[in-house]
């Protein structure tokens, strides 16, 4: 489910959609997920095919991918992802997509370890 798009600055947008809305895209179509959670996190649990970017390095981090690319951001209740946009939005990226709740409400498959 889709709750809301905005559009921030001349190139950047964002939509909110809930962890139900992930588990259907991710059946839907090859999607790029960016788990923002920290490594211990991470590691004890993720999103299949999640990349891990922890919020504690994102600045750093997020300079490898690509700024024009659709990205889906999760961390455990959506409160991280929220901090998180206005580092993607001032880094250059484009359109990012904000689970919340994120790994919290996640009922699809999970898989540990660093992947």
């Amino acid at each position: 489910m889709i709750f809301r798009r905005k559009k921030l600055g001349s190139n950047f947008r964002y939509e909110t959609i809930d962890s139900r809305g992930l588990q259907k895209r991710k059946k839907e179509s090859d999607i790029s997920i960016i788990d923002i959670r920290e490594t211990d996190e991470y590691v004890n649990g993720h999103i299949p095919g999640a990349i891990s970017h922890p919020l504690s390095n994102l600045k750093n981090s997020i300079e490898e991918l690509d700024k024009k690319e659709e990205y889906y951001l999760v961390c455990r209740t959506g409160r991280r992802v929220q901090m998180s946009t206005k580092i993607f939005a001032e880094s250059g990226f484009e359109h990012i997509i904000k689970v919340i709740p994120g790994m919290s409400e996640w009922h699809g498959d999970i898989e540990s370890g660093n992947s």
